[in-house]
């Protein structure tokens, strides 16, 4: 004889308890997660003591019960199995462990951020992020997407995609982990939306202001950094670990000391003269401090080369002294090359070449920009009028 299915129960953590005369005396078992917030069990009553109906009960589970108990129900699981315990297993990971030390740290910024609320004083007890505890195997994207919104207000835009990201990616290695063997990515193809883009460009005088503010400063290396920015278009972190490999067929010849790619630019004069007294001031700068740093930028403090928070500091307290006004970061000066390169006629093929953006970056870039600088449009359809004429074209 076959084997009876026990029918599954519709109201998640409540036990009916069905009388001998047909009544129900409904009661509320607690889950796991929400025993631990301190929840405990009760009967399904009225406030005259009447017990609840079917009804009553369908009701409550709707608007009552809290999502994590909803969630255990879906998918009973154990609490090795929430959120909070991939992402810490993630970030103890291999995948995790290879990437570069700013990469980590940011990650495990944001695994903070999903597991704990932020605090409104200092003086406050951090409180646990719910959807930390939710066990991993029974979200959806609707839960995820909800998590998103509630962070953009709490957090920020930007840290509430970076967040989402993390979720993201740790779900994609559970999918492969085979103490994990995550069946789907709750955080896939959420369609987010973005923030426009933050593009800001600097004046030649502004430029002008910030060198001279570091060089009064004995600060040079900032300097240093600062030309490099705007004649090769790299990112801060890789300009900070550059190491000079000289000219090779009229170019010169840069490598990114963490990631070992080598960038072959043409210099002009301006990075020529700077980057020769660059190599002088080290050289110097070594035999004072007893160092042998490779890379370009060094910072006179040390004779080593700059750690990215000590950067950050120093160029700030160069920003203050040249213009306490002037918010613009250093951050700005890959948009500014960008730009300067546009003005200066070259193509987007060869804006890429240099800077190292991609055509969709560079593209973002100029199109906030050229909106505000008419001369580009004059330039365009003067040669717009010369084409027509050289073609022989009459409208």
């Amino acid at each position: 004889m076959a084997r009876r299915r026990k029918r599954r129960n519709p109201y998640p953590n409540v036990s009916l308890r069905a009388r001998p005369d047909g009544s129900i005396r409904p009661r509320y078992n607690p889950g796991p997660l929400a025993r631990r917030r301190g929840e405990q069990g009760r009967d399904l009553k009225h406030p005259d003591g009447a017990w609840f109906t079917l009804e009553d009960v369908a009701a409550w589970c709707r608007t009552i019960i809290p999502a994590s108990a909803i969630w255990s129900a879906r998918e009973p699981q154990t609490s090795d199995h929430s959120v909070a315990t991939l992402l810490r297993d993630w970030l103890a990971s291999d995948d995790v462990k290879g990437l570069a030390t700013a990469t980590r740290h940011g990650y495990a910024q944001c695994v903070d951020a999903v597991l704990w609320q932020p605090r409104r004083t200092k003086d406050d007890r951090r409180q646990r992020e719910e959807f930390s505890r939710a066990p991993v195997g029974a979200l959806d994207a609707a839960e995820v997407k909800d998590f998103y919104l509630y962070l953009k207000t709490a957090r920020g835009w930007h840290a509430a995609l970076a967040c989402i990201a993390v979720v993201r990616a740790a779900c994609s290695w559970a999918r492969t982990d085979t103490r994990w063997r995550l069946k789907h990515n709750p955080a896939e193809k959420l369609r987010l939306a973005r923030p426009p883009g933050r593009i800001v460009i600097y004046t030649d005088a502004e430029i002008r202001a910030r060198v001279e503010a570091a060089d009064r400063a004995g600060l040079y290396s900032v300097g240093d950094s600062i030309f490099l920015g705007l004649f090769t278009g790299q990112r801060q972190g890789d300009r900070l670990a550059l190491v000079d490999l000289g000219l090779v067929d009229g170019r010169r010849q840069l490598r990114q000391s963490k990631t070992g790619v080598v960038i072959a630019v043409p210099e002009t004069p301006q990075l020529r003269a700077r980057l020769a007294a660059a190599k002088a001031r080290v050289a110097a700068l070594k035999l004072a401090k007893g160092t042998r740093p490779d890379e370009i930028v060094v910072y006179e403090g040390t004779g080593l080369s700059y750690n990215e928070h000590t950067y950050r500091h120093k160029f700030a307290d160069v920003r203050t002294v040249a213009d306490p006004s002037c918010t613009k970061r250093d951050q700005d000066l890959r948009d500014t090359a960008v730009t300067w390169l546009a003005r200066a006629g070259c193509t987007l093929p060869e804006i890429a070449a240099i800077t190292g953006h991609s055509p969709r970056s560079i593209h973002d870039i100029l199109k906030h920009y050229l909106a505000l600088t008419p001369e580009l449009a004059d330039s365009g359809i003067a040669k717009l009028v010369s084409w027509m004429e050289k073609e022989g074209m009459v409208i």
